[in-house]
């Protein structure tokens, strides 16, 4: 996810003409896309994007799709399919949590967008139990498989568990924007 908005950013300064770094530059790039798309993205949300303002959270869908067309595009999955250029190699860095560095027993809070909420409780040999969700598709009680959860990044599960008896093989959360929350709660 990271890895598009960061490329929709270079492609938005390519067709702008110059880098996005002052206000005056974020006015005149507000009103080369009003008047390109006839939409509007508030003057705030583009300083967030490019950090002039910190925000912790990832642009909505609705502004990411209004950036994909400024540049042409239909919106922000036709932005990201036709982005074959990307490199998908990178390292994981800040709030990633290695399922064989714990020790079983530990919660972890999830979270993604738009409000989704998930604990989850280590039981050992990189398997979770869903403790809590709140509007997720994995239910309490699941038990899935995992090996690295990381912030930023979609959770991937596999050998879902519901009932005790198999649910479904895999299991893809926050699939586009990725967790926005990650975090050891405790040790229960």
């Amino acid at each position: 996810m990271i890895n598009y908005i960061s490329k929709l950013k270079e492609d938005i300064e390519l067709k702008f003409g110059r880098r996005i770094t002052t206000p005056s530059v974020f006015d005149s790039l507000w009103l080369d896309i009003k008047r390109d798309t006839g939409k509007e993205v508030s003057l705030s949300t583009l300083k967030r994007l490019w950090g002039y303002v910190k925000y912790p959270h990832q642009p909505r869908m609705e502004v990411l799709s209004i950036l994909s067309q400024y540049l042409g595009y239909k919106d922000w999955r036709d932005y990201i399919s036709s982005s074959t250029d990307l490199d998908f190699s990178d390292f994981l860095s800040e709030d990633v949590i290695e399922s064989n560095s714990l020790e079983g027993g530990e919660l972890i809070e999830i979270g993604w967008a738009p409000n989704r909420i998930c604990v989850l409780k280590y039981l050992g040999n990189s398997q979770y139990e869903v403790c809590r969700a709140q509007n997720s598709k994995i239910k309490k009680g699941d038990v899935f498989s995992c090996s690295i959860i990381a912030k930023g990044e979609p959770l991937m599960c596999s050998s879902i568990l519901r009932d005790g008896q198999p649910f479904a093989e895999c299991y893809v959360a926050a699939k586009v924007r990725g967790l926005n929350k990650v975090s050891i709660k405790q040790k229960s």
